[in-house]
Parts: C-alpha cells; sequence; structure tokens
C-alpha cells in the first residue's frame, strides 16, 4: 500500500513538473554575475494576497520557438519572497534574471488563482500584445513593474473570491532602483537601461 502510494505521488510530481513550462536562471545576490551576460530586471507585484496562486509570464529569443517562463514569485511552499514588506497594499519582488545577449519578447502570460477546492485560470482573450526587449552583455534591462490586479467576486456563500485578473505594466524604476542596489549588491556596478513597454495593461 505505502508502495503503491509513493508512486503515485511520484507520477503527481512528474506530471506536474512537465505541465510547467521551463524557467530561466535566476539571479543569486551573492553570487558572481558572467559580465558576458545580460540581465532583465522587474518588479512583479500583486494585490491579490491570499488567492493568487501562480503567475507565468512567457518569453522568448525572438525568432525562436522555444519559451521560457520568468520565475515570477519566487517559493511559496510556506510563505511568498517579499521585497515590499513596507507597502501594504501590494505583495511580491524584484527579479533579476540573466539571459544571453538578444532581441528577445514577452509575448503571453497566464494567471492562477486559488478558488475553493480548484484554480482559477487566467489567459489573454486573444493573443496577447508582443513586448519586445533587448538584453545586452554587461548591462541591466529594466522593463518596469508587472503588477496582477485581481477581480473579486462571491461566490455561493458570500464569501470574496477571485473572479478574474490581468497585467498591469508601469514604469517604478524609482521604487526598483534603490532596491537593486540594496537587493543585489554584485548588480550595484552594472549599467542600467530602462526600457519599460509603452503598454498599461497588458492583453
Amino acid at each position: 500500500m505505502k508502495k503503491t502510494i509513493f508512486v503515485y505521488l511520484m507520477a503527481l510530481c512528474a506530471s506536474l513538473l512537465m505541465a510547467c513550462p521551463s524557467q530561466a536562471k535566476t539571479v543569486k545576490p551573492d553570487k558572481p554575475v558572467d559580465p558576458n551576460m545580460g540581465v532583465l530586471l522587474l518588479s512583479a507585484t500583486t494585490d491579490s494576497f491570499g488567492n493568487l496562486d501562480e503567475v507565468w509570464y512567457y518569453y522568448r529569443l525572438k525568432g525562436s520557438d522555444d519559451k521560457k517562463s520568468l520565475d515570477t514569485y519566487g517559493s511559496h511552499i510556506f510563505s511568498r519572497p517579499d521585497d515590499f514588506p513596507e507597502d501594504e497594499n501590494k505583495l511580491g519582488r524584484l527579479l533579476a534574471t540573466s539571459l544571453e545577449p538578444g532581441e528577445y519578447e514577452l509575448f503571453d502570460w497566464k494567471i492562477l488563482f486559488k478558488q475553493g477546492f480548484g484554480t482559477l485560470t487566467v489567459t489573454p482573450k486573444q493573443a496577447a500584445k508582443v513586448l519586445s526587449f533587448t538584453i545586452y552583455p554587461g548591462k541591466i534591462t529594466y522593463i518596469g513593474n508587472f503588477h496582477v490586479d485581481s477581480i473579486k467576486g462571491k461566490n455561493i456563500f458570500g464569501l470574496s473570491v477571485a473572479a478574474g485578473g490581468f497585467p498591469v505594466v508601469a514604469d517604478k524604476s524609482a521604487e526598483d532602483m534603490p532596491l537593486l542596489k540594496t537587493k543585489y549588491p554584485n548588480l550595484q556596478d552594472w549599467p542600467v537601461e530602462i526600457s519599460v513597454p509603452d503598454v498599461k495593461i497588458w492583453f
């Protein structure tokens, strides 16, 4: 019986891992960063504290079909990392991702909300607008704050639940640049290019 349960759990874990998109290498604050690589920088936040399960922002090298996702909110088995504890209206983190130099595009997203014992999956109703950015060797490309605005609804018991949501993109460099220096001391001497997409609600 125990062996059967173990095999079932292993199969379940394997299927979950196969369902998840591959992710790029996140910069570790205490590890050196290869100067031949570039860094993609953004802050990922939300106002949906208890209901948000996961957010995937998909990107690819321009002209490639190999899609990957950003490790948006990090591990949250017990608690989510929060780089903005002073702000009661949002939760999230500043994310630095190491990428090969080249031209890239963010082209899709998926938001998973907890809804009772199930999950509400939200995706764009049609193909999302492609957001292009360039990664340079030895340089940081900052593409802004990607904030998940949640839409609240009521369940059959009258309790508040997530009914949907969407990413809102904004230039929060005034907040994020000071955080960059404290969170990533290994990137303090890297030049930063501000390249926030000309879009507000990313549909």
